[in-house]
């Protein structure tokens, strides 16, 4: 009986992360994702680096002896390594809440710290299901406190 309710409760701690349904979108325009959606896990949403990356007009490289995810465009270079809570944000060390990994094929990372490396703001809606990432494209921009566009 122990070992059974052992058994199941291991089962279930390495279920697979659920999908989201959440249409994502940069300055409104939609995001596509080669191969791995958005999903959550242990509170934090996941997104693929390379479909916000490439949203914005910057080159992803990824090295794969050194596990090492590279993203760049005028003004924002992002480097991290898979499985560490640490990277660089323009030469700058940064924290990520939950460390770069691989998920069937795609680097993910938390969006808060993808959205926080590219200085952009979130908005976020469950119930009508998208996320909005809003960069802005020149410094005034965004004025402190305006909200970001809806999609």
């Amino acid at each position: 009986m122990i070992l059974t309710t052992l058994l199941a409760a291991s089962v279930m701690g390495f279920q697979e992360p659920k999908p989201h349904t959440m249409r994502v979108t940069v300055n409104g325009e939609d995001v596509t994702f080669a191969t791995t959606q958005p999903f959550m896990k242990q509170g934090h949403t996941l997104v693929p680096i390379r479909g916000i990356f490439e949203k914005i007009g910057a080159k992803v490289d990824y090295d794969s002896k050194t596990q090492m995810v590279m993203a760049y465009k005028p003004g924002i270079e992002v480097v991290l390594k898979i499985g560490s809570v640490k990277a660089m944000v323009n030469n700058e060390e940064k924290y990520v809440p939950m460390p770069a990994q691989i998920f069937s094929g795609s680097t993910v990372v938390p969006l808060r710290f993808l959205s926080e490396s590219l200085g952009a703001t979130v908005s976020y809606n469950e119930a009508a299901g998208w996320i909005n990432i809003y960069l802005p494209q020149h410094e005034d921009d965004l004025q402190p406190g305006s909200p970001p566009p809806t999609p």
